[in-house]
């Protein structure tokens, strides 16, 4: 009968509970980024990443030794104060013998900020919706708006995005809204002059 050389039990070889407390399966580090204003998070260079994006690359990153033949990853990702929990359940053979192990990990949260909120600190926007009129029913996405001004007449909207304004403007001229567009030197790129947009926005026609 062959034993295990560490404890004695029978098994050629290491054990697996030997053999595990000399070769211990780890997950995968993951370096991870939220905003320190909105939260958002970073991950891979993308903001706003989905948490299943980190179980997926986290499950596909388990490399065991080559003793080992997994059969089941399973990771499920949950987010806790400061940082993300990472729960795996793994499930495979080493030699003859099965096994089920539970890891968990901490992934801490380094600290930054997203180019949005950086562009809302620094008072950059691209355009403006110049409402002179009631409020239509079409509500505009918060993460696009830099700053709102109540002025004689209605309210300003400091938008970051053109494209964004643009959008909401065409919305709402197909609503019967009167918009009429001037600009105004911002800056120049590339040796070419870069406008802000302002949309003028009046009651149905």
């Amino acid at each position: 009968m062959s034993l295990c050389p560490k404890c004695g039990k029978a098994s050629k070889g290491l054990c697996v509970e030997c053999f595990f407390e000399e070769h211990p399966l780890e997950l995968a580090d993951v370096k991870l980024c939220s905003c320190g204003v909105c939260g958002r998070i970073r991950y891979r260079d993308k903001w706003d990443a989905r948490l299943d994006d980190v179980r997926r690359d986290v499950e596909r990153g388990m490399k065991p030794p080559f003793e080992i033949s997994l059969n089941k990853v399973e990771v499920k990702p949950s987010v806790d104060e400061g940082g993300l929990i990472l729960h795996a359940t793994l499930e495979g053979s080493y030699h003859s013998s099965k096994f089920k192990k539970e890891l968990s990990k901490k992934i801490k949260l380094q600290k930054t900020t997203c180019p949005t909120c950086s562009r809302k600190n620094s008072g950059y926007f691209e355009a403006v919706l110049q409402f002179r009129c009631e409020m239509p029913d079409l509500p505009v996405d918060e993460s696009q708006i830099a700053k709102i001004e109540k002025v004689r007449g209605g309210l300003d909207y400091y938008l970051l995005s053109n494209n964004y304004a643009r959008g909401i403007a065409s919305q709402l001229s197909k609503k019967g809204y009167e918009i009429k567009t001037s600009n105004q030197t911002f800056s120049r790129r590339d040796g070419r002059e870069v406008y802000r947009i302002f949309y003028s926005i009046k009651k149905e026609k």
